[in-house]
């Protein structure tokens, strides 16, 4: 473990005049910058706000995303977003989906003197429902500005993500002694030391769920230390799930200090020991652990150094080793569907009713906010299981009901929630109603037999069911039914015509007809259960699209579509739409003032050709399915037309969610775009993208590219799918390209699934999580990956990469773990790449050199002086006129370099001692030593003035005099050079009367 200074950090009790309390106010969209006394004078930074809040005072904050101002860490250099150094609380109005707090990376190093934290906090102040993304820190200086890249936490943090942010310590938060955590979800963050989520000492975690972290040494989810006073760190009610770190204690380590864990779920994290936990050299009075689960890690066990602990009520692997054990369980807890991250007790789970009640339960609630005692005894675990009921109460079994008879009446308990789903076996029919304790669905029946199952579910995902079986009479006079099914709401006005289709029950006889009341069109059409209706002329705005029918009584049932003909805009072709938070939503989008609030409104109103030009902001809202590809996309983009933000990446987020049943992916779950059909995404991060669980749906958490679909210049991190593709899944000609990926996790290719003619460019590749196999990159039936830069991911098979069959190509791409030879998994067609696999390193071109990264433990994979993979690769033919992924030319030397970056020396600066490479290269000095470079050595006054230096026998060396730096004009000393340096201690002197001085300088020159 590197040195560290600690900085010590507690939660002091602050005096505040309640009365003189005052609320300020803050929103991006106020119409002037303070002075915050209301929402129409808001201050437009949270800084703004902080800076003039006394202690008891409340910042409120109103939706948006706050990506500037920000305040230094006192006494040090790092830059907050959020800077609180007094007792007031920091508020958002509507929750951490719609008020995000933006942090920065160092553009060169990740952690560095230009990174951003969100937020930095003390003296016991409260930070509520905000969304913490993008936080960085310094890579060197002590705690105060190496700890926590979301937060460094001296007070209360309550309802708040934390997500996609790294620090040297605590990923996402640093808390110190006395700090609370509560209801919050830190997930996908990365330390380069300890705690990928957590670091800290004497704080407390309630409520949390502890998801997808990385840490380079121990403490995937949270890493604990020994302040030397105060209390111990106490943690209840939380998930720690799917961490991961290369030491001890993949879910959590706690080290030399006492520690209560209670009713925690500790599961599916890795690590080569303690993969759930670890307890390392505790003093008494050792921990109390009770209630828990900690069961079935990905590596490393369940439980490292378990002999100073005696756990009670705990479901736990293996009990061996432990001082002693109370009423603890073996057995598989029966999670619902821990593949797919629901951890939640099935109902035959034994964890049930095994714990023991402690003081203080009563009235308090698990993780998913229920009662945390359900039927007298607390379960084992995070969550509480609850039981429920359902029940049809008419019609009755074996009952005839009469021909018009649709409606299937019953009830059920509270433990019921949400909606509820119906089948009718008999018909085949299915669908959804909305829930209630006392409900009747209308439910279309066949003539004689049906039978109706009644579904629901609990908060815990699992399914309660009730079926009837009755007869219906008699069919043709009941009620009809006709439904229209595809209600499309805006067209193109490319598009000329509509065609209606649906279906109609079975009381619907003789001639259906459909009508267009903005033109008057007409026509008839025969019945059929599932119909297709002739098509009617569109006209400009508004259609109002009818189809009816009757019974044999001549009773009508009617439907309506209204289809709106996008007006004709600029001769139809490449027109510009736009989105922003703040537009009127006034369709059709085709200025700023009338700008669409959500990316799926303005692309629904494209036409191939067209573009989309999205500002600044958070899009959390919105989205549709594909007809093929389910869940719902947070952006579906189905047509050949351009999707780009105005400002990039840092500012524009495209943001997904989670199943809420399972809190990872699900048929309820939000991607964050599909993209297909020659269409291009460019310049968003893409964030908290699930994917479903079956079919095409469950590759492709953040990104799902199909049929020459393209994503460029964008950020793929903390998403996850339940098979190929955490971040992107690149299937049919699709491209990925000029890609920051990562902190994903997927099946296989936790970064990248690339498929079927797919391709990956251009694209750094670091940090993911694969289940199975391709941490970063996986390959399958002709893929390319070309010009990437793969390292630091993991998988149980090929850490960084692996093909699944022939026929993939692998070019100009870095593969290279300096621990590991079996961090690629496979054979592949590779060519000009730099890996130590065996399987890559004997094809055409390839080396197995060290790729002399810059400084990678920092984030830094850009190439450094000296690297073999300069001019190492081959050239293709898009790299003409293309540029790396740092936008400077692709081919900048003799040939391309492997990687995602081309080597600069005009810009980088290897040793990082502020010259740069190719300055030292000028001087003959070594740009990978920071001790090595130009630099006058001595000076003598006396005459004649001399210069000091190191020289090169290679270098010429000049002496320039100026008498008047204002004027800034150097004249070459005459007689002092330029001339050839001794190759060691060296000096040149002005001779001349009068002097050309008295400032001096030389230059060197390559002969």
């Amino acid at each position: 473990m590197k040195r560290m200074l600690i900085l010590m950090l507690g939660v002091s009790v602050v005096c505040a005049n309640v009365a003189s309390a005052a609320t300020i106010y803050v929103s991006t969209n106020s119409p002037s910058d303070g002075p915050g006394t209301a929402w129409t004078n808001a201050f437009w930074t949270i800084q703004s706000a902080v800076n003039m809040a006394t202690n008891g005072d409340t910042v409120l904050v109103s939706n948006g995303v706050y990506d500037a101002g920000g305040a230094v860490t006192p006494g040090f250099a790092l830059t907050n977003r959020v800077c609180i150094t007094n007792a007031i609380t920091l508020e958002s109005v509507a929750g951490p989906s719609n008020t995000v707090i933006v942090g920065a990376a160092d553009p060169v190093s990740t952690n560095g003197p230009a990174a951003v934290r969100c937020v930095y906090m003390t003296n016991s102040a409260v930070l509520n429902g905000f969304t913490l993304t993008n936080g960085h820190t310094l890579a060197s200086g002590g705690l105060a500005v190496e700890g926590g890249g979301g937060v460094y936490l001296g007070g209360v943090m309550s309802n708040c993500t934390v997500t996609g942010c790294s620090a040297e310590f605590g990923g996402g938060i640093f808390a110190g002694e006395g700090s609370r955590i509560a209801h919050c979800r830190i997930a996908g963050n990365q330390s380069m030391n300890d705690g990928g989520g957590v670091f800290g000492g004497g704080f407390s975690m309630v409520r949390c769920t502890v998801v997808g972290n990385l840490s380079k040494e121990d403490g995937g989810g949270v890493r604990t230390y020994y302040l030397g006073s105060g209390s111990a760190p106490s943690f209840s009610n939380c998930l720690f799930a799917e961490n991961t770190c290369v030491g001890s204690g993949g879910g959590l380590i706690i080290d030399h200090v006492p520690c209560d864990i209670v009713n925690c779920t500790i599961t599916r994290n890795a690590a080569s020991g303690g993969g759930g936990i670890a307890l390392q050299a505790v003093p008494p009075p050792n921990y109390r652990m009770e209630n828990c689960i900690i069961f079935d890690q990905m590596s490393g066990g369940d439980v490292a150094w378990p002999d100073s602990t005696s756990p009670s009520n705990c479901c736990i692997g293996s009990t061996s080793g432990f001082a002693s054990v109370s009423a603890c369980i073996t057995n598989n807890p029966r999670f619902i569907d821990p593949t797919n991250g629901n951890y939640r007790l099935s109902v035959t789970s034994l964890c049930i009713n095994a714990g023991t009640n402690a003081p203080g339960m009563t009235g308090e609630t698990d993780l998913a906010g229920n009662d945390r005692i359900y039927a007298n005894i607390v379960d084992i675990g995070c969550y509480e299981s609850s039981g429920m009921w359902l029940a049809i109460t008419n019609p009755v079994e074996g009952q005839t009901v009469p021909h018009d008879f649709g409606n299937v009446q019953g009830g059920n308990n509270p433990n019921v929630v949400g909606a509820l789903s119906w089948t009718n076996v008999s018909t085949g029919g299915a669908g959804t109603h909305p829930g209630a304790w006392n409900w009747g669905i209308p439910i279309p029946l066949q003539v004689g037999t049906n039978i109706v199952t009644v579904s629901g579910t609990n908060t815990e995902g699992q399914v309660t069911n009730v079926t009837v079986t009755f007869t219906r009479a008699d069919i043709g006079t009941g009620t009809p039914i006709v439904t229209i099914t595809n209600k499309p709401g805006s067209v193109a006005y490319d598009v000329t015509s509509f065609v209606a289709r649906g279906t109609n029950n079975m009381q619907v006889f003789g001639t259906m007809w459909v009508s267009n009341a903005a033109n008057g069109e007409s026509y008839s059409f025969a019945v059929a259960t599932n119909w297709t209706a002739p098509a009617v002329t569109l006209v400009e705005g508004a259609n109002e699209v009818s189809v009816s029918a009757t019974n044999l009584l001549a009773q009508t049932a009617i439907d309506t579509a209204t289809v709106v003909r996008r007006a004709k805009q600029g001769g139809d072709s490449d027109v510009t739409y736009y989105t922003a938070p703040g537009g009127l939503h006034i369709s059709p989008f085709v200025t700023w003032a009338n700008a669409a609030t959500q990316i799926q409104a303005a692309v629904d109103v494209t036409s191939d050709g067209d573009m989309v030009l999205v500002s600044n902001g958070v899009y959390n809202t919105g989205g549709r399915a594909d007809v093929t590809v389910a869940p719902t996309s947070r952006v579906c983009i189905d047509r050949s037309v351009i999707v780009q933000s105005v400002n990039g990446a840092e500012v524009t987020y495209i943001v997904g969610a989670a199943d809420p049943a399972t809190l990872g992916p699900g048929s309820n779950a939000v991607r964050g775009a599909f993209i297909t059909s020659n269409a291009v995404l460019a310049g968003f991060t893409v964030t908290n993208g699930y994917s479903d669980t079956s079919g095409f749906g469950q590759y492709g958490g953040g990104v799902f590219l199909d049929d020459a679909g393209s994503i460029s210049n964008c950020v793929l991190t903390g998403n996850r799918a339940a098979s190929w593709g955490g971040g992107v899944f690149c299937d049919q000609r699709s491209l990925a390209t000029h890609c920051l990926i990562r902190g994903n996790r997927g099946g296989k290719g936790g970064g990248i699934a690339v498929y079927a003619t797919g391709k990956a460019r251009n694209c750094l590749i670091v940090d993911n999580t694969a289940d199975d196999i391709g941490g970063g990159l996986y390959l399958d039936v002709e893929a390319v990956a070309e010009s990437c830069t793969i390292r630091g991911n993991s998988a149980p098979r090929g850490a960084d990469g692996a093909p699944e069959v022939g026929s993939c190509t692998l070019l100009n791409t870095i593969i290279y773990d300096p621990d590991s030879d079996s961090n690629w998994y496979g054979n592949v067609s590779a060519s000009n790449c730099c890996s130590r696999a065996p399987s890559i390193a004997a094809d055409p071109g390839c080396i197995t050199n060290a790729p002399s990264f810059i400084n990678p433990s920092a984030g830094n994979y850009r190439l450094g002086f000296g690297s073999p993979c300069v001019n190492a690769g081959t050239e293709q033919p898009w790299m003409t006129n293309a540029v790396d992924l740092d936008g400077a030319a692709r081919i900048r030397h003799d040939t391309i370099d492997m990687g995602a970056y081309e080597y600069d020396a005009t810009t980088y600066d290897s040793d990082a001692d502020t010259v740069v490479d190719w300055n030292e290269y000028i001087a003959d000095t070594n740009p990978t030593n920071p001790a090595s470079y130009f630099h006058i050595t001595a000076i003598s006054n006396l005459p004649p003035v001399t210069l000091y230096f190191d020289s090169s026998s290679y270098r010429l060396y000049t002496m320039a005099g100026c008498s008047n730096l204002l004027d800034g004009v150097w004249t070459d000393v005459p007689g002092a050079g330029p001339r050839a340096g001794i190759g060691e201690k060296d000096s040149i002197a002005d001779t001349n009367e009068p002097p050309y001085g008295p400032f001096y300088r030389i230059h060197v020159e390559i002969p």
